[in-house]
């Protein structure tokens, strides 16, 4: 990506995008954004909807790239409480193992069915978004932002006719 659009979205996403610059030893954004100027709609998006639910700015970008005609966004929570999360887990084992397991099965089936409508954690909020975003990118070419097909050989790139024309025509 160009390095315009590169500093823009680290400009409007500071905290999403806190570790762009480092060195390759402590981030993946050292190499900023390893794709096309094309899917600079999609990120932007994703970053608007990461931002809006984030309300703590917690979750940082490790490394977005192109891979396998795909754009793939990497992310971590800063901070993570793993003390936090070990009872948590706990906790909800106990809940499943003593009373969850023991409803019949079609309550069960409702109570699973009403998590996960009304109560995801941020990972798995984050990780939606970013699925959608991934699934996205095989639709729109990642030179150009028109639509395209992921196609290749030994390299699979998501371009529109024209750029895949272009890009054969110069080899």
């Amino acid at each position: 990506m160009n390095d315009l659009l590169e500093k823009t979205l680290v400009r409007r996403y500071p905290c999403l995008y806190k570790d762009y610059g480092k060195s390759p030893k402590e981030s993946g954004m050292a190499w900023g954004f390893s794709c096309g100027d094309g899917w600079f709609s999609i990120l932007t998006e994703l970053s608007e909807k990461i931002d809006a639910i984030d309300k703590k700015n917690v979750v940082v970008a490790d490394q977005v790239k192109e891979k396998f005609g795909g754009l793939r966004f990497y992310y971590h929570i800063d901070g993570k409480n793993q003390n936090y999360d070990s009872i948590r887990f706990k906790i909800r084992s106990w809940f499943y193992n003593n009373i969850f397991y023991k409803l019949p099965y079609k309550l069960r089936d409702i109570l699973s069915a009403i998590r996960k409508f009304f109560y995801k954690n941020l990972d798995e909020k984050i990780d939606e978004l970013i699925n959608m975003a991934e699934k996205q990118s095989f639709k729109i070419c990642e030179l150009c932002g028109e639509p395209g097909d992921a196609k290749g050989g030994g390299w699979i790139s998501t371009l529109c006719v024209k750029c895949r024309k272009k890009r054969l025509s110069s080899t």
